[in-house]
């Protein structure tokens, strides 16, 4: 999915570099996705995109399809694919308290990978 990494790093180009696509394929991609949608997803200026409203609804139902093919791989493959722990938490909690409590958690629990996410405001 091309999409939700723009989103994240707000930047065409620096989420080519992640997929390891060229600039001009992931600008491609955005329009193909636009035009399928009927929407304007992304907000684009010389310091890179933000998404619109439209944009924001469809970054909701990325995270949950990403999610569920994570569920998928894990359930299908249990060997294969690991299943993932996701903590939302404040800067202030997730600089503070939230690495002693992954390596407590990790050090038990080896199958389970763990993602953090704090919201920028």
């Amino acid at each position: 999915m091309i999409f939700k990494p723009v989103a994240d790093l707000h930047s065409i180009s620096r989420a080519a570099e992640k997929l390891d696509y060229v600039q001009s394929n992931v600008s491609q991609r955005m329009k193909i996705l636009e035009d399928e949608l009927v929407a304007h997803l992304l907000i684009r200026s010389n310091r890179g995109v933000k998404l619109t409203k439209e944009g924001t609804k469809l970054y909701k139902y990325a995270e949950d399809i990403l999610k569920l093919m994570q569920d998928a791989k894990s359930s299908i493959n249990k060997d294969k694919w690991i299943e993932y722990l996701v903590i939302g938490a404040t800067q202030t909690v997730s600089a503070t308290m939230l690495p002693k409590i992954f390596l407590l958690f990790m050090k038990d629990n080896n199958k389970i990978g763990v993602s953090m996410k704090t919201q920028d405001r």
